[in-house]
């Protein structure tokens, strides 16, 4: 038995001392192996920094996007007009006058107005318009006419109006959307009037920035040319001045005045003339009336 006993604590000191051994051996080579992989990893993250980023990747996406990144631009709205004068050779008026009008047509503009004199015309005055973007090769054509003794070119930039007045009118526009549901869900009569008047001013400024609008968009889409033909040695087309124009009204409103009181004359004078009928037949009749005879003795007693 002691022999058996012996034999089992010998077995059992080997058994431990083995667990040991093996518990030592597997500790050494996780060290080892935490070791070199550490290596390996810091060698894979240098590698990795190194190396360029492939051209679909999402870092090398991001900063061209974002340096690419601008602000919308607003097309340019430019008032453009030219008011010039020429002269052509002595008997060429009319045909520089229908050349300018063709000018007009071939670059899609159309005549505004025309003045020309009376009688062997010499001198007459164009208002033509023509597209924006036509406007610098109408002016080019309009100057091969004849030779140019005074030329005012001139644009003005209204590209902040138009954005301002396209903000506000969309503004006026949301506003009115919401005073008709305010009325729709209007209790009283009160409540209805008042959302009524408040509706009433918003669609008055609307209309009233839609047809600015409207405006500008017309005077920016199409350029206004002011031409002076004359021929060479005729009077110049004067412009108007304030002075005379004021005269002009003046004696237009006189003229309308006279008018007015002679219309309103002949339309009452038939009238003063009936009237005056009628006051004098009742003048003469009246002593012969039942009711005048009665009265007659008793204003005699």
């Amino acid at each position: 038995e002691k022999a058996m006993t012996d034999g089992r604590r010998t077995l059992r000191t080997l058994v431990t001392l083995g667990m040991l051994g093996a518990l030592l051996a597997g500790c050494s080579g996780s060290d080892a192996g935490g070791s070199s992989g550490g290596g390996s990893a810091e060698d894979a993250v240098a590698e990795r920094a190194a190396r360029p980023a492939p051209s679909g990747s999402l870092e090398s996406q991001d900063a061209p996007q974002i340096q690419s990144m601008a602000l919308p631009t607003v097309a340019a709205r430019v008032i453009k007009t030219a008011d010039l004068e020429v002269a052509v050779p002595d008997g060429d008026f009319r045909s520089a006058l229908t050349a300018a009008v063709e000018v007009a047509r071939r670059h899609g503009g159309f005549v505004l107005s025309t003045s020309v004199e009376a009688g062997n015309a010499k001198s007459g005055r164009l208002v033509i318009r023509v597209p924006a973007e036509s406007f610098e090769r109408a002016l080019t054509d309009i100057e091969s006419l004849g030779d140019v003794g005074r030329e005012v070119v001139s644009g003005e930039d209204v590209s902040q109006e138009f954005v301002d007045l396209q903000a506000r009118l969309r503004n006026a526009e949301a506003q009115e959307k919401v005073l008709l549901k305010l009325m729709d869900r209007s209790k009283s009569v009160q409540d209805t009037i008042d959302v009524q008047r408040e509706l009433q001013t918003v669609q008055l400024l609307a209309e009233q920035l839609g047809g600015r609008l409207r405006y500008l968009e017309d005077q920016t889409s199409f350029s206004t040319i002011t031409l002076a033909l004359d021929e060479k040695g005729a009077p110049a087309v004067a412009s108007s001045g304030v002075l005379q124009q004021a005269w002009d009204n003046a004696t237009k409103t006189f003229f309308a005045v006279v008018s007015a009181v002679i219309l309103g004359a002949g339309f009452a004078l038939p009238l003063v003339i009936l009237l005056a009928i009628v006051l004098l037949i009742v003048r003469l009749v009246r002593p012969f009336l039942p009711w005048r005879s009665r009265s007659t003795p008793a204003q005699e007693a």
